[in-house]
């Protein structure tokens, strides 16, 4: 009954993947652009000690831990 419900399926993979042949390449370019210019945007964030204090005392706040999550390091 399941080998049934399949049959046409990958002709309808091959025929999503053709007609989208353009799109899903610009988006997985797209995804991986933006994922390593956020990563790389973080290199100089709190340089000095002064700022990673402030981070750190704005992070003990539990509506701040809420939001963005708990703080590493």
């Amino acid at each position: 009954m399941m080998k049934a419900a399949f049959h046409h399926m990958s002709d309808f993979v091959r025929f999503i993947v053709k007609r989208d042949r353009i799109r899903i390449p610009i988006w997985l370019l797209a995804i991986t652009v933006f994922t390593v210019l956020t990563a790389s945007s973080f290199s100089g964030l709190y340089q000095t000690e002064e700022e990673r204090q402030a981070i750190a005392e704005t992070m003990r706040n539990p509506a701040m831990t809420a939001m963005v999550g708990p703080g590493y390091g």
